[in-house]
This record gives structure tokens, C-alpha cells and sequence, in this order.
């Protein structure tokens, strides 16, 4: 695993250390992203891609342990929104991230039409009735990482993933 800093270029909002979040329970410890290898050099890609045009990453969710993972499951056990813990999800694998983009020049977030963990229509990736200009970011997020080979999901725009090829395991460890 890889750990992705500020020092990297991006901003750290690690959503499940705090109360903000949809449970308004703190999940993790500590607020820090690890992600595999192979993922981790995409986001960094990735990163550079919106640099060139004014903006950086914002990362909200990387690794996810798997006692996280139950304890998102036991406050909204919606497996449209939150994997089982059963079966597990990417980021219990290190391999989805969730995250959108701040201006590099104010440091101010990028309006995506919702804030992330929206569990509505409004924060469906493809969801077409916002204003020009949040289409036009949701676009833009949409092409830089997909440009590094991520995937996306229908009901989540800030979420992206990498379907490692052979897989990779599942974990649970934590970090201090």
C-alpha cells in the first residue's frame, strides 16, 4: 500500500475520521489514505492531469478496512450506496477512492451539485438536470480519471475504481 499526503499535491478530507460524514460517527482513527500500489500511482496520474488545468484532488475516502466497512454497513446497510461487509467492496481492497477537486489556486472545492455520500438521484454520475457549469466539472472529473484508467459507479460521482488485473485481497488492518 501507498500512502497519499498533502505533501503529493493533495487535499485531505477524510470524511469517516471525523463526525462529518452520513453516520455522523467517527469511523476511522486517524484521517489517512492508502491505496495499492498500482492504484495509488493512477490517482497520483491522475492528479497531474487536473494540475495542468488549475485544480488538484480532494480525497474523501481511500482504503477502507473491513471493520469500517461493518460499521458504514450497520448505520446504512443500502447495497446500492455501501458494500457488504460479506463480500466486501474496492475500497476494502485498496482500489477505490472517493474524492473531487479543489482550485489549486484558492484551495476552494470544486461545486459537483452535491456534497459527497449524496444518497439521491442528484449525486447519480449521470444525473443531467444541474446547472451547466456542475456538468461541466462532473465532465471533467469523469475524463481525467478515466484518462488513467478508473472506473466509475451510477450512483456515486465521486467515487472511482480499479479493477486490479487478478483481483486483489481483501484486508483489514488498521492504521495508527
Amino acid at each position: 500500500m501507498t500512502e497519499l499526503t498533502e505533501k503529493d499535491g493533495f487535499q485531505l478530507d477524510i470524511r469517516y475520521a471525523t463526525t462529518n460524514n452520513f453516520t455522523e460517527e467517527q469511523i476511522y482513527k486517524t484521517g489517512r489514505c492508502f491505496l495499492h500500489n498500482q492504484m495509488a500511482a493512477r490517482i497520483k496520474k491522475a492528479n497531474e492531469f487536473f494540475k495542468d488545468k488549475g485544480y488538484g484532488i480532494k480525497l474523501f475516502d481511500c482504503y477502507r478496512p473491513r471493520p469500517a466497512q461493518l460499521r458504514l454497513w450497520n448505520a446504512f446497510p443500502d447495497p446500492n450506496y455501501v458494500g457488504s461487509p460479506l463480500n466486501g467492496s474496492f475500497h476494502n481492497r485498496g482500489c477505490a477512492v472517493d474524492l473531487s477537486l479543489y482550485e489549486t489556486s484558492t484551495g476552494k472545492e470544486v461545486d459537483m451539485g452535491t456534497e459527497f455520500d449524496y444518497f439521491g438521484q442528484k449525486g447519480w454520475s449521470d444525473y443531467p438536470h444541474l446547472p451547466a457549469q456542475i456538468l461541466e466539472n462532473r465532465k471533467l472529473l469523469q475524463k481525467g480519471l478515466r484518462s488513467v484508467g478508473l472506473e466509475t459507479i451510477p450512483r456515486e460521482w465521486w467515487h472511482f475504481n480499479f479493477r486490479l488485473p487478478g483481483g486483489a485481497p481483501l484486508q483489514s488492518w488498521e492504521w495508527d
